[in-house]
């Protein structure tokens, strides 16, 4: 497991979900991952969050977050040797062949 922390604007979505496939709806088959608010001076709108993460190798994660009110920062992660590494959408769709389909465990 690990502990994501981050400083993010309050007012956007900002989640982190485990890939479990392909949807016809949204694309992706997501699962959201729960959030914890730890701001400690709430004086404006920007929050700090914390996820907890299982670091089961080989599982995709997508994460969203909010830099400001028009900016966010978005992509993929995937477990590799206990640690968290950027990958492309295209790698996440190779990991997913088909719709349902189901990739890394």
């Amino acid at each position: 497991m690990i502990t994501i922390q981050r400083h993010v604007y309050g007012r956007k979505p900002n989640w982190i979900a485990r890939i479990d496939g392909r949807d016809k709806t949204y694309g992706l088959s997501r699962r959201f991952i729960h959030r914890r608010d730890v701001t400690r001076h709430r004086t404006n709108v920007y929050r700090e969050y914390e996820w907890v993460v299982d670091l089961t190798e080989g599982v995709i994660y997508e994460y969203c977050f909010a830099i400001s009110s028009g900016q966010e920062e978005r992509g993929f992660w995937r477990v590799k040797g206990g640690q968290l590494v950027e990958v492309s959408y295209q790698e996440v769709l190779e990991a997913f062949p088909q719709e349902g389909g189901h990739g890394p465990a």
